[in-house]
């Protein structure tokens, strides 16, 4: 697999492959090894283990998808709710397995495993230190929410492989602005998009970043950024006719509005006023009635979740940043000891899994009473996750310093700035795995300029002129 990879990925992006290629190897198959583990541990082949660690909400819309396209009912089977591309995605794996559910994981696994190819590949665009390349495929190999995804019927890995593919193009387009590179990026974007929606503006963040970050002049800018854009819809103009067709409007999804009334609103009331999270929902659905029609139902839950933001600024500010919080500080052990390996998780409070209304420390008390029986999982993930935050941190910091690095920062500032923005109240710790991967090169910078200036440090612990800042 790991010679396949190299000479597949050599052909696609046309680059040399690092020097670090022994460590590579060993952290390809280390991310691998994980993923198969988890995969082993959490046993889909059995039906009541399938339906419990396989299936979440979601899983059942996209495999009732997927059945339409193995069928051929493909102008039926698209829709507003959802966007085709991983339900396209499973079908082709379907097709030539006998709709095998141990391939598709075996296929998001092997995907997931080239993800952290990826990252070591941007690594090496920007820095030329065997540390960095490594350390960043490390970060993300290691995720257990990244290997535990593997396991489901979810997008995450699919999704998180296409994105990470656009911004190594993101970054090469930037030093190379040739028209293939832009095409390719585009195309990318697209199929991002077609298998998660939350990419579909984020065009407007890679038209910044051409204009101001790419070599060239600013004619040629102009002219590549038209055709990202067309290179882009091309991919999401089938399904937007076939919905242009179906319900007159030439659009991708509405999801975006049933995530909007269906959990952000309710969550930011029930964060506020302590009514139940169901009751709250089922209070709006009252209030905006009854609608055969999917767009008409889409504009009344805009217009009713736009008046309630408008009406309660604050409350809604509040509940999205706290969701932004307990997506970036959620730990992995849930991931680990209850969606991998099956153990029976200790029920707290209400079972309503949209009733986050625990403070931090009744988060605290929880955690401290249940780390003998959690392995002191709690502990060691977080000392993980906080030694990652600072290594980033750092990193940021470096990468600023640094012409080489600097475009590649900014580009990940906006990238972390433009998912904030889009994810909302709900921030589940798994919508972070996309942006594991574009940060993990600034944690491995982070890393070696600690391990460069080790003596340094110790010296001069305030001094910063006085410390190395070469890549």
């Amino acid at each position: 697999m790991q010679t396949f990879m190299k000479l597949l990925t050599f052909k696609i992006l046309n680059g040399q492959v690092p020097n670090a290629l022994p460590w590579e190897g060993i952290i390809l198959l280390v991310t691998f090894s994980l993923r198969i583990c988890l995969l082993l541990a959490a046993q889909p082949w059995n039906t009541e283990a399938f339906s419990e660690h396989a299936m979440y909400p979601d899983s059942g819309s996209y495999l009732d998808m997927t059945a339409g396209f193995l069928r051929g009912e493909i102008f039926d089977s698209v829709n507003l709710n959802r966007t085709p591309g991983y339900p396209a995605f499973i079908a082709a794996i379907f097709l030539f397995t006998s709709n095998s559910i141990i391939a598709l994981i075996l296929m998001q696994i092997i995907l997931d495993t080239a993800t952290v190819f990826l990252v070591m590949r941007t690594a090496s665009m920007i820095s030329k230190s065997r540390l960095v390349v490594s350390f960043s495929g490390v970060v993300y190999g290691l995720s257990i929410f990244a290997a535990a995804a593997c396991g489901k019927i979810l997008t995450e890995s699919l999704f998180t492989f296409l994105f990470t593919l656009v911004m190594f193009f993101t970054i090469k387009t930037c030093t190379n602005l040739r028209s293939f590179n832009v095409v390719t990026l585009g195309l990318l974007l697209g199929l991002s998009t077609l298998v998660r929606p939350i990419s579909l503006y984020y065009i407007v963040v890679l038209g910044v970043v051409l204009l101001l970050f790419a070599n060239g002049s600013i004619g040629k800018k102009v002219r590549c950024l038209g055709i990202l854009i067309v290179s882009t819809y091309i991919v999401l103009a089938p399904s937007m006719w076939i919905n242009m067709n179906k319900y007159g409007q030439f659009r991708l999804s509405v999801m975006k509005e049933i995530n909007l009334f269906e959990y952000e609103v309710p969550l930011s009331e029930h964060q506020a006023t302590g009514e139940p999270f169901e009751s709250v929902r089922e209070r709006m659905r009252d209030q905006i009635g009854v609608h055969t029609d999917p767009l008409a139902l889409a504009q009344s839950q805009r217009s009713y979740s736009l008046r309630y933001i408008v009406a309660h600024p604050s409350r809604y500010l509040k509940s999205h940043i706290r969701g932004t919080v307990n997506m970036f500080v959620g730990i992995e052990k849930g991931a680990l000891l209850y969606e991998s390996l099956g153990l029976d998780r200790k029920q707290d409070g209400s079972s309503d899994i949209y009733t986050i209304h625990e403070g931090i420390g009744q988060r605290f008390n929880r955690a401290i009473s249940n780390m003998e029986s959690e392995f002191f999982m709690t502990p060691l993930l977080g000392f993980k996750l906080i030694s990652e935050y600072a290594l980033l941190l750092i990193g940021i910091v470096y990468g600023m310093i640094s012409q080489r690095t600097r475009i590649y920062t900014l580009v990940i500032l906006m990238t972390l700035g433009y998912f904030v923005l889009a994810i909302g109240p709900v921030g589940y710790p798994r919508f972070k795995i996309p942006l594991i991967p574009l940060y993990s090169p600034l944690v491995a910078l982070g890393l070696n300029f600690l391990v460069v200036n080790a003596k340094k440090l110790r010296a001069y612990p305030f001094r910063l002129s006085r410390f190395e800042t070469s890549l």
